[in-house]
């Protein structure tokens, strides 16, 4: 949103925002390293699972503070304003992926609700939607081939945003398989799709 607005002074904050949170990922990491290193546990799928959340979750922190980084400099340079079609479309797609996000940490929280989500299925529907408008702005810039370094952003935005996605996935299946091994067999969890999206 800051971004479609042009704010500079709010993406500046949001840098400082997000190196508070990249500390907090990396104490969580540590944590769950040491978790590991003291568990009485020898699985091995458990002890990869774990380490593939500590994965996505640096993953996720890096990934947002570059996108933050190009998103800053691009507006601080006073660089072409994004058109009134591609704030709607990155909206909706933001949208979609805070909510996900949301049901996620929630779950995290209450292992149980792991029943009552539909994840994979969601981030699918989300990954087709970043498709189809990749596919549209494709078609603008045969149209309208400029500006340049606005039909660039907008490509860097889109996948920034399809890689966030995809680690969103990767980070669920994982905490998924986790819970599996540290909750109680009675508590039952969405099962894996073995055909879904890798």
């Amino acid at each position: 949103n800051n971004l479609a607005t042009n704010n500079a002074i709010k993406l500046r904050k949001n840098r400082k925002e997000l190196k508070e949170i990249a500390n907090k990922v990396s104490i969580l990491s540590s944590n769950l390293l040491n978790l590991l290193e003291n568990s009485q546990d020898t699985l091995v799928d458990f002890s990869n699972s774990t380490t593939k959340v500590i994965s996505a979750l640096q993953n996720l922190t890096d990934k947002v503070q570059v996108a933050s980084e190009q998103y800053y400099y691009y507006v601080a340079n006073s660089h072409t304003q994004l058109l009134e079609s591609q704030i709607k479309e990155l909206t909706l797609i933001t949208q979609s992926l805070n909510e996900i996000q949301k049901g996620l940490l929630n779950s995290a929280e209450q292992p149980v609700k792991f029943r009552e989500l539909n994840l994979t299925e969601r981030i699918d529907s989300l990954h087709a939607l970043i498709e189809t408008y990749t596919d549209h702005h494709l078609q603008r810039i045969k149209e309208v081939p400029k500006p340049v370094k606005r039909n660039l952003l907008y490509f860097n935005i889109l996948s920034d945003l399809d890689d966030v996605t995809d680690t969103t996935k990767t980070l669920y299946k994982n905490l998924r398989k986790v819970f599996k091994r540290i909750l109680p067999e009675d508590i039952l969890i969405e099962p894996d799709d073995k055909n879904s999206r890798e």
